[in-house]
């Protein structure tokens, strides 16, 4: 489960794919959802709310659509729209999180390749085996996520 961290000194919130990096973050505050969030900023004044939610306005990706304010109606909405705003970090964490997978994955079939193709090596016929494309890399790493996992 994707944790984030935001840092009490400058506001930046980053989106964690374990809890282990986002623990190893200096002086931030830890959550995982919207409710984490809004006991974290239950009793931060409003002019960090609206920090925050302008911190991401603009951001090619993640808010160019988004609009800095000068002030949020109540809270609860402050809460609700920062929110919406995390979650597009944490959409961007979970695709680099899976190019991971598939780069380890392509480390893994090229180790294999070279393995069958070594000299003296009695499978190394190319002339019997289909090169491996891109697809075949894809397919690899997305069966290399275990069924178990929750997060899947």
């Amino acid at each position: 489960m994707i944790t984030f961290t935001i840092e009490n000194e400058t506001d930046n919130i980053m989106a964690h794919a374990t809890a282990q990096e986002a623990e190893a973050v200096p002086n931030a505050e830890r959550f995982r959802n919207q409710a984490g969030l809004a006991k974290l900023a239950a009793n931060w004044p409003a002019d960090r709310l609206v920090q925050v939610w302008n911190s991401f306005a603009g951001i090619a990706g993640i808010g160019s659509d988004l609009k800095p304010v000068k002030k949020f109606t109540d809270r609860k909405t402050a809460i609700k729209r920062i929110w919406a705003a995390i979650q597009k970090l944490a959409e961007i964490e979970e695709m680099d999180e899976h190019r991971t997978r598939i780069r380890d994955a392509e480390a893994k079939l090229k180790a294999a390749r070279a393995k069958l193709d070594a000299p003296g090596t009695p499978e190394a016929s190319t002339a019997t085996r289909a090169p491996l494309s891109r697809a075949s890399f894809i397919v690899a790493a997305s069966c290399s996520i275990p069924i178990h996992d929750p997060d899947y």
